[in-house]
């Protein structure tokens, strides 16, 4: 405990030299923020293990809710993969300030964001990030932001398959989220909304959306033939591809309906039909 207490202080002064040396470089090379806004099991990991490949996108080695201490975490709130249960917590608006916090937050994340030459935006993904874009932009400038959605159906099944949760409150975690972020996207300056379906259908075409909306240089197409990370029912890397069918067969009809039931009007804003016809 003694050793671990002393390697933290003594590797203290390197990590703040490392924020300093970041900081200065992201206002001299005008580096921007991207926020890749999603609900968890919305593909965003997905996404982001993509962009993270491309020269120009700095990711952080993990979700940043988990690199500091400003941010709530959903499993000390035991609302793991459903954080809407507990709303208060996580929305965050412009009006309600925080400066302060979001200065110690970009201070804690930049000490993990690499500012190379290459490098023209510092992305950060972190799931309740879906309810708080306008203050993320308030605070992070210039900031743009990238909005996944998915299928409710997989996201619901993919939270009962992961944590037991019934699907009832899969799909009202997802309708509320969803919700509040197409609401947001109207406050927001810059931003692109897409969906998981349409990257895994033709994952040239979304990236080619995405580059030219960042302005950085054509994704490299032998890239996105690669295996990648992804949350899917067998824990291995995959290539590219849409898992929500293999979702949908572990639904039963019952399972079906509650969903509609309770997301059916968010899922029309979002462009998906219901499968119950």
């Amino acid at each position: 405990m003694k050793r671990a207490h002393a390697r933290s202080m003594s590797s203290r002064p390197r990590r703040m030299v490392r924020r300093a040396s970041h900081t200065i470089g992201l206002r001299r090379k005008r580096i921007s923020w991207l926020f890749l806004l999603g609900v968890n099991n919305s593909g965003t990991t997905l996404l982001e293990n993509i962009l993270g490949r491309h020269a120009g996108i700095s990711k952080l080695p993990e979700e940043g809710q988990y690199l500091s201490h400003v941010l709530p975490r959903p499993n000390l709130l035991k609302v793991r993969r459903i954080w809407t249960e507990r709303l208060e917590m996580f929305r965050k608006v412009p009006e309600e300030g925080g400066g302060m916090s979001a200065a110690r937050l970009k201070w804690d994340w930049l000490c993990h964001h690499p500012v190379d030459d290459a490098s023209r935006w510092l992305m950060e993904k972190s799931p309740p990030n879906t309810v708080r874009g306008p203050w993320l932009q308030r605070h992070f400038r210039p900031a743009s932001f990238l909005a996944l959605a998915r299928s409710p159906y997989a996201v619901a099944e993919g939270i009962r398959r992961r944590e037991g949760h019934p699907v009832e409150r899969g799909a009202r975690h997802w309708a509320i989220a969803n919700r509040i972020m197409i609401d947001d996207l109207e406050r927001l300056d810059h931003a692109l909304l897409l969906r998981y379906e349409d990257l895994c259908a033709d994952p040239s075409k979304e990236m080619s959306r995405i580059t030219r909306f960042l302005d950085i240089d054509p994704y490299p197409d032998e890239l996105l033939r690669d295996l990648l990370p992804v949350h899917n029912v067998t824990g291995r890397s995959s290539l590219i591809r849409d898992f929500n069918g293999s979702s949908l067969e572990r639904l039963s009809g019952d399972d079906i309906r509650t969903i509609e039931d309770i997301a059916g009007d968010v899922m029309g804003r979002l462009g998906y039909a219901l499968e119950s016809g």
